[in-house]
């Protein structure tokens, strides 16, 4: 057995270690300096201290060590910090975009929907917007504005843009408008909803020449902020009444205008007794969800449209004369006169009856052979109409048809020509009278020929000789009677 001094080895490991720490101390200041700076240049030293003596220090007095981050970790921060400028570059290029979608959009709007006239529509020259810039002539009188239309401009048009508007146009000749070749064009506006006033403008423009007076509403449906409280009192539309007031010619003979348009939608229109006093070269009045009526108009063309309302009046044409409707009737006293042997009356409408009384006119006195093409269609309503007066050897093109109604034509005795009646389910009746007076007062003999099937009469009609025949008239309908009355 083998017996240490433990004081001994002790006590010689202790110095041995000693000695070894101070030699290392006495050769430090030759040791060549580390290539950059940090505290790895006594590693050594302190680690070989560190495994001789538990007593010193592993860490020299005042280092900071900072543990290294594993890598993982580094890589999902930088990861994340991409994914968060990534983010951030996104939603700044969809905010541009948003941008300037908006400013398009808006641009669109200021022009289409927020009650302003659009590029097309013409040159600006005077606008109307908002309630400051309207006439008010105190409690219990309606908002007001003027405009002063040149009547020798190659167009005068009245226009109407928007659903939340409707109202009244009335055409009048004023002796008290002394203001030669100028309409007067005056416009009144009820008490709308006072959250409403911004969203309308009412605006004189130039279009290539016409001259145009224009109502802009917006169409925008976005609820106003206020709520409208007193809806029977101010209601949520613009109801307008448009007077457009012609003057009397200078010279006391008939006012002749050479365009007048309308297109107003959800207006009605009214025009007074103007035949005789004012002519037309062209008259247009477009509308719709209301009536048109004319007490007597008289134009070279003229072209009356409306959808679910009326048209009714005496209408006056030398070369094209067009009424036409939808769902609701026609009532009009028409008069054609010939116009370079070639005038044609069209009238069409449905689920309303058509009446109407055509009178055929020569431009001439004497003249003969005039050409007159006229036009009837109605549905699920009866069809009547009468040629009260007809030119001498005029030529008559008549189409007239209906369904699940009768219809019905009664022929000036003048008309010589062919005819046909047809119809699915109903009688089809010719009254005839061959002792009516010769219309020339040469005493000659009517003379007739017919020829029935079970759904078809066709026939002629002529005076003396039968091969006289220089019309054509084509009465039809479907589940109704049918008669062309010949007397």
């Amino acid at each position: 057995m083998i017996v240490f001094d433990e004081s001994d080895t002790t006590v010689k490991s202790q110095q041995r270690v000693e000695d070894r720490v101070q030699a290392l101390q006495n050769d430090g200041e030759n040791i060549p300096p580390p290539a950059y700076s940090g505290p790895s240049s006594n590693t050594s030293a302190l680690h070989i201290a560190a495994h001789a003596n538990d007593s010193l220090p592993l860490l020299r007095a005042g280092y900071d060590y900072a543990a290294k981050e594993p890598t993982s970790r580094r890589f999902m921060k930088a990861f994340a910090a991409a994914l968060l400028i990534y983010a951030f570059l996104a939603l700044f290029a969809r905010g541009i975009f948003m941008i300037a979608r908006y400013e398009a959009l808006w641009s669109k709007i200021n022009h289409d929907e927020v009650g302003w006239p659009l590029e097309d529509d013409g040159k600006l020259l005077r606008c109307v917007r908002g309630r400051e810039q309207w006439l008010w002539h105190g409690a219990g009188a309606p908002y007001s504005a003027s405009f002063e239309l040149p009547l020798s401009a190659e167009q005068v048009i009245l226009t109407s843009r928007g659903r939340l508007s409707k109202g009244r146009v009335h055409i009048i000749q004023d002796p008290s408008w002394t203001k030669p070749n100028t309409a007067a064009v005056n416009i009144s506006l009820l008490y709308p909803f006072e959250a409403l006033w911004d969203r309308m403008s009412v605006c004189m423009l130039d279009l290539d020449g016409a001259s145009v007076v224009g109502l802009y509403i917006d169409d925008n449906e976005r609820k106003p902020k206020t709520p409208n409280r007193w809806p029977a009192l101010f209601p949520d539309v613009f109801e307008f009444n448009v007077t457009i007031r012609l003057p009397i010619s200078e010279d006391h003979t008939p006012l002749h205008i050479p365009s007048l348009v309308t297109n107003v939608p959800n207006f009605s229109q009214f025009v007074d007794d103007l035949a005789g006093n004012v002519t037309f070269g062209l008259l247009n009045l477009w509308g719709s969800n209301g009536p048109v009526a004319a007490q007597s108009v008289s134009a070279g063309e003229m072209s009356i449209m409306s959808r679910n309302g009326p048209i009714e009046g005496t209408f006056y044409a030398s070369e094209f004369l067009s009424l036409v409707t939808s769902d609701s009737h026609i009532k009009a006293d028409v008069h054609i006169t010939a116009h370079n042997n070639n005038t044609a009356l069209h009238m069409k409408t449905s689920n309303g009856a058509l009446d109407s009384s055509v009178s055929l006119a020569s431009a001439s006195p004497g003249a003969a052979g005039d050409s007159f093409i006229v036009s009837a269609q109605t549905s699920n309503a009866p069809l009547t109409l009468a040629f009260p007066q007809s030119p001498l050897d005029a030529r008559l093109t008549l189409r007239a048809r209906t369904s699940n109604a009768p219809a019905a034509a009664s022929l000036h005795r003048a008309y010589e020509g062919s005819f046909k009646l047809r119809t699915t389910n109903g009688r089809m009746a010719v009254p005839f009278d061959q002792n009516a007076h010769d219309p020339t007062g040469s005493g000659r003999t009517r003379q007739l020929s017919l020829s029935q099937s079970e759904r078809l009469v066709t026939g002629s009609v002529s005076w003396g000789e039968a091969d006289t025949q220089t019309g054509s008239v084509e009465v039809e309908s479907t589940n109704g009677p049918v008669t062309l009355n010949l007397v």
